[in-house]
């Protein structure tokens, strides 16, 4: 038993890992994109990476604000079936 999770917090120790260096290469795209003094550009990758962590975020905030959303809807009372709904 100790050696599964011994194996299961390795393997999730790398993927965090792997993480954080994705996090890196988009944070190093935009201090290239602020940098004042901007000797280099920021490579495709960098922006790719950066945007698709943005996305992601904003990805996941939609989905749950949607998911509670939902939850109120169905906690609220059921209207008769001839009542209409306001806007």
């Amino acid at each position: 038993m100790a050696e599964s999770t011994l194996a299961t917090l390795t393997q999730s120790a790398i993927t965090e890992v792997a993480q954080l260096r994705e996090l890196l290469a988009a944070y190093t795209g935009l201090e290239k994109l602020l940098d004042p003094q901007r000797t280099a550009e920021p490579d495709r990758q960098e922006l790719s990476t950066l945007l698709r962590l943005m996305n992601g975020g904003l990805h996941r905030q939609i989905e749950l604000t949607e998911s509670s959303l939902m939850s109120m809807q169905s906690a609220l009372p059921i209207q008769a079936a001839g009542e209409k709904t306001r806007p």
